[in-house]
């Protein structure tokens, strides 16, 4: 009898070990884009901090080289675009598995199952290493260690120092331009975001779980991967401006004079690889044209004059949760005020309807609902183009056509308006970005 208690038992144990290990999930978490990278501790605990430089973000695309990254975003599928900071609301966020910073991983530690990958890795200092310094104007978000990570794609880059002179260069360095960061075990199937103070110190300083404008929390379920992208325009332009143009933008909050990091001041990514995986850069300091045409991009230069579009948006913006909002409330404003030649025709009251239904969605940071506020915007747009074409056929015939002409313009500028704001909530392509490992 006791020796069958004993088998009882034993097999017990084995099906609760094993309802606990089927509680277990493992996750990687995808790093893409222009992130700065800290390691340090909160409550003993080891954690990774991830910050994204938001001047080198914008989503009102009237740069039309496209220099800008998308707002940082979380997804598993259906995720979210994260708040932009303000000043009654930092952007410091921690991403909880069962609770925020739970102990994970002891090091920052390349798994060696896979081939070795460097990261650019900078000597940080007292000040650049403050960390939470940088939520009151940038999101940061506060992962637990992970138990090891490997490289998501990787890049050849050389830099130049301050002269932006092509014979004075350093490297090439292939560099990873994405992280998989690789947690053995995580005990919860949806993983939330808290809100931090920047006085952060302990795990109990995150109370709050982060939401959007319209009430929405920000969570997201453990699929096995979760991305966390800074996504770079869709382009085909070798020359990379958002590349360097976001590496400068992650430069200057680590060395704002530009002291301490010299020889990296120019970032100069390869214009492509060969099979090897070698750079191919531009060789010839007379046929080189887009690093001797790019020193506008990467400048700091503050003047108004020379100011790129969306560093001047950051500086003069409104602070809010949302960063589709003041682009939406731009294209809003621009739409024509009460005209009968125009609220009589079918085509601008369809236009109207349909980007009354995008404005609906406002304050939501659901990538979802951003995608629809793009397609009606999108749409709208071209209910627009229809209605200008018909305008300009009774132009022709008219008499008033200074009056028309005008009107076009401003149905034109409308339109042009809603197609960059489409644009803008597009996830963009593959980032080239070097990311950047202060230590």
């Amino acid at each position: 009898m006791r020796k069958h208690l004993s088998v009882t038992a034993l097999l017990a144990a084995v099906l609760g070990l094993s309802t606990f290990a089927a509680g277990q999930k493992q996750l990687d978490i995808a790093l893409e884009g222009p992130w700065i990278l800290f390691t340090d501790k909160l409550d003993g605990n080891n954690i990774l901090i991830a910050v994204a430089p938001i001047d080198a973000t914008d989503t009102d695309p009237i740069d039309e080289e496209g220099h800008f990254h998308h707002p940082p975003q979380l997804s598993s599928g259906n995720g979210f675009y994260l708040p932009t900071p303000s000043a009654s609301s930092p952007g410091i966020f921690c991403l909880a598995f069962d609770r925020c910073a739970p102990n994970a991983g002891s090091t920052f530690t390349y798994d060696p199952s896979y081939p070795p990958e460097q990261i650019l890795t900078l000597t940080g200092n007292n000040s650049n290493k403050q960390w939470r310094s940088y939520g009151a104007k940038n999101d940061v978000v506060m992962l637990p260690m992970p138990n090891s990570y490997h490289a998501d794609g990787i890049w050849a880059f050389k830099f130049h120092d301050a002269n932006h002179k092509v014979a004075v260069s350093y490297g090439p360095y292939t560099y990873t331009i994405g992280l998989t960061l690789h947690y053995s075990s995580v005990p919860v199937s949806k993983l939330k975001l808290f809100s931090c103070p920047t006085t952060v110190s302990s795990v109990t300083d995150c109370k709050n779980q982060t939401q959007d404008d319209q009430g929405n929390l920000i969570v997201v379920t453990n699929t096995g991967t979760i991305r966390l992208q800074m996504r770079a325009p869709d382009t085909t332009d070798d020359c990379d401006h958002h590349v360097r143009y976001g590496f400068h933008q992650m430069l200057k909050l680590l060395d704002p004079n530009y002291a301490n990091y010299t020889n990296y001041r120019y970032i100069e990514p390869a214009q492509g690889m060969d099979p090897t995986d070698n750079g191919i850069f531009e060789t010839s300091a007379k046929d080189h044209p887009c690093f001797d045409n790019d020193s506008d991009d990467q400048d700091d230069n503050t003047l108004t004059a020379t100011l790129h579009h969306p560093v001047g948006t950051q500086a003069n913006s409104a602070n809010g949760t949302n960063p589709f909002t003041e682009a939406l409330d731009k294209v809003n404003a621009q739409w024509p005020a009460k005209d009968p030649k125009l609220d009589d025709k079918q085509e601008f009251r369809a236009a109207r309807n349909t980007f009354n239904q995008a404005l609906a969605f406002k304050g939501s940071l659901r990538i979802s609902d951003v995608t629809r506020m793009g397609a009606l915007a999108a749409l709208s747009a071209n209910q627009i183009r229809v209605l200008i074409a018909e305008l300009q056929l009774q132009s022709a015939q008219s008499k008033q056509r200074d009056a028309d002409i005008d009107e076009i313009c401003k149905l034109e500028k409308l339109r042009r308006a809603l197609n960059a704001f489409a644009d803008g909530t597009k996830n963009g392509a593959d980032c080239r970005a070097a990311q950047v490992l202060v230590q």
